[in-house]
């Protein structure tokens, strides 16, 4: 049996670089979901159903696309068509969510628009995910296993804090987006923007009248 050389540090990196990313969709995706589906008019108390979907997602997702990975030989390699495609999707649905209330559905084909459009993210989040746990196991020997896996943990929870902190949509203003507009980011962004001005409004139309 062959043995697997030695990678440089750098390797390691750029093996696990993509779970960066993944994180910062998923952080993302938990921080401004549930305010997405309540401006669309979504019941508050039934948010909880609406987050059975991502998990339920990972469970069918992940071994299958593991499973079928496995047995993917082309000349783009095992695992790369599905990083690929996986991120692809997760691009364009990150840019539709957000928007779920702007297309002049109805409120129960928003929430549709919405659930169908959630559950196209966690899949694809889950298709681009799990090759990179496989890459390690791929290309790396038993020696640098335990290296190559705390980079991916480090990258995984320096993903989290970025989609959490640096690019939290909650904190960002209209003039904070118009110096972003090249970025993925933007309508998430936007989006809480606009849903604060519907919310301050409908706050305005429900108060008292003043004697």
């Amino acid at each position: 049996m062959k043995t697997k050389p030695d990678l440089s540090f750098w390797k390691l990196w750029n093996l696990s670089f993509g779970f960066f990313g993944v994180q910062i969709a998923y952080a993302l995706q938990s921080a401004n979901v549930s305010r997405i589906f309540t401006t669309i008019g979504a019941d508050p108390h039934d948010l909880s159903y609406f987050w059975i979907l991502p998990p339920l997602m990972g469970l069918l997702v992940q071994p299958i696309v593991g499973m079928m990975s496995d047995r993917t030989w082309n000349r783009f390699g095992r695992r790369l068509p599905y990083l690929i495609f996986g991120a692809l999707i997760a691009v364009i649905v990150m840019c539709m969510l957000p928007n779920a209330g702007s297309f002049q559905f109805t409120v129960s084909s928003a929430i549709l628009f919405g659930l169908v459009a959630l559950m196209l993210l966690d899949t694809s989040i889950n298709m681009a995910m799990q090759p990179f746990k496989m890459l390690v196991g791929d290309m790396v020997n038993e020696k640098q296993k335990g290296l190559a896996y705390s980079i991916q943990s480090f990258l995984c929870n320096a993903g989290s804090i970025v989609g959490y902190m640096a690019w939290n949509a909650e904190r960002c203003s209209r003039r904070r987006c118009a110096r972003h507009r090249d970025l993925v980011i933007l309508p998430w962004c936007r989006h809480t923007t606009y849903m604060r001005d519907i919310l301050a409004r409908q706050s305005k139309r429900m108060a008292p009248e003043s004697l």
